[in-house]
């Protein structure tokens, strides 16, 4: 049975279950539902159209029509046993958005208290909870009124969150609509927000797709299990092998997808998150976003800067061949510079070497091969004219002096006769 004051805000329709008691006339007590055009088919007075009336409305209708066939007026007692579910509709960022119908038993009500509406957060959890960008702090829940217009409530679940305020987690009725707007957030909403009942909770695929100047351009993937937040954008990077020696760290972009369809771009400064701890520059991402990391010329101070963050990779690979004590394919720290890999090859061999003919060979990322020779000075710091920054998957190669190569084709050339004379010497010939 209804609890009294819950008699003037439930509102009769379809689907009802009723208990109709009348005093003394058996014949007309009995429990009876609300058929689909919204009326109880009555014993004596025929169909009585009870939609959209509350309980007490209900009551005094029966009553009155009641009264015309009775000698005295009737005491009736109108009680609802079984509710019908409640139809609420949920838009805007929630994983499914759309109409639901919410049983009273799954809000855990119970009869002998009285109604017990389903909560926002329960229907939110129906839903599937909400998105990553959600805005818990200003959620609308529209409300129809018999009049036929409308009222507009607003929620706020993340007091109910920070402060336990219950009175945010609002009652539904039948016929509201739950609009969930989309709001930025900070990681440490993000994370509590990713924590509350009406998040998702079940795991969830997130697919980022990464670009531009990156060791390992493409598609990323990562479940995120309930509780937890997505990956950020430091750490999708890391996952993708990290930046390369041109990535431009002030004007990291982040496409993400919006419901109209026209997507958001939003722009990240890591060289500022490098220098002064901005840690709102390390973008929460979420499921669709593209991250590109366009080109620009760093200058060397910056270079070795960035090198240090843990978005950078932790080396490089290059390979060194020529007149070098041990050459082949070397791992370097990144922005190792050419004498740096000249000496972790074992230094130069200066009896044979030119060092005005040691060169670089690079593959750029359009395709195109860069070929420089450089005048090597391993006392020489960083810098462009004799000592570069190298790349990864640079090849040096460190050429022979003129007295080199011709004593390498002497050596060739003279080698037959060489061995004939050593022969004939052994044998006394």
């Amino acid at each position: 049975m209804a609890a009294p004051g819950q008699r003037d805000a439930y509102v009769l329709g379809p689907g009802d279950q009723l208990q109709i008691t009348v005093f003394n006339v058996p014949e007309l007590t009995g429990p009876h539902t609300v058929l689909v055009d919204g009326t109880l088919s009555l014993p004596w007075v025929g169909d009585v159209d009870v939609q959209g009336m509350t309980l007490r409305e209900a009551t005094d209708l029966l009553t009155w029509r009641y009264s015309t066939l009775l000698t005295r007026p009737p005491q009736i007692t109108l009680s609802l046993t079984t509710p019908r579910p409640v139809r609420v509709v949920v838009a805007g960022e929630v994983r499914r958005p759309g109409a639901y119908d919410i049983s009273f038993a799954d809000g855990g009500g119970s009869e002998s208290v009285g109604i017990s509406w389903p909560t926002l957060t329960q229907v939110i959890q129906t839903s599937g909870g909400v998105t990553e960008q959600a805005d818990v702090r200003r959620i609308q829940v529209i409300r129809p009124n018999r009049s036929g217009g409308s009222s507009v409530l607003q929620v706020n679940l993340w007091d109910l969150i920070q402060s336990g305020n219950l009175e945010q987690d609002l009652r539904l009725r039948d016929g509201d609509r739950v609009i969930v707007s989309a709001a930025p957030r900070t990681p440490e909403e993000a994370r509590r927000i990713a924590a509350a009942n009406f998040s998702p909770q079940e795991p969830r695929l997130m697919r980022v797709a990464v670009a531009g100047e990156i060791r390992r351009p493409g598609t990323y993937s990562k479940e995120v299990a309930p509780g937890e937040v997505g990956p950020t954008l430091t750490e999708i990077i890391r996952e993708s092998g990290g930046i390369t020696e041109q990535a431009d760290v002030r004007r990291v972009q982040v496409v993400r997808p919006t419901p109209t369809g026209e997507p958001m771009v939003l722009e990240a400064n890591l060289w500022d998150l490098i220098q002064s701890g901005d840690i709102e520059q390390d973008l929460q991402l979420r499921d669709g976003d593209r991250v590109i990391v366009s080109a620009a010329a760093i200058p060397p101070g910056e270079s070795l800067r960035i090198a240090t963050s843990n978005f950078s990779p932790d080396s490089i690979m290059v390979q060194v061949a020529g007149e070098v004590p041990r050459g082949g394919n070397l791992e370097l720290p990144v922005n190792a510079s050419l004498n740096q890999a000249i000496l972790a090859a074992g230094g130069l061999d200066s009896a044979r070497v030119q060092s005005s003919s040691v060169e670089l060979v690079r593959l750029n990322r359009d395709g195109t091969v860069l070929r420089r020779t450089y005048n090597v000075d391993l006392s020489s710091p960083p810098n462009d004219d004799n000592n570069p920054i190298l790349r990864a998957d640079d090849v040096v190669i460190v050429r022979r002096n003129t007295i080199a190569r011709t004593t390498d084709w002497l050596n060739v050339l003279l080698a037959p006769f060489v061995g004939v004379a050593t022969f004939l010497r052994l044998f006394g010939l």
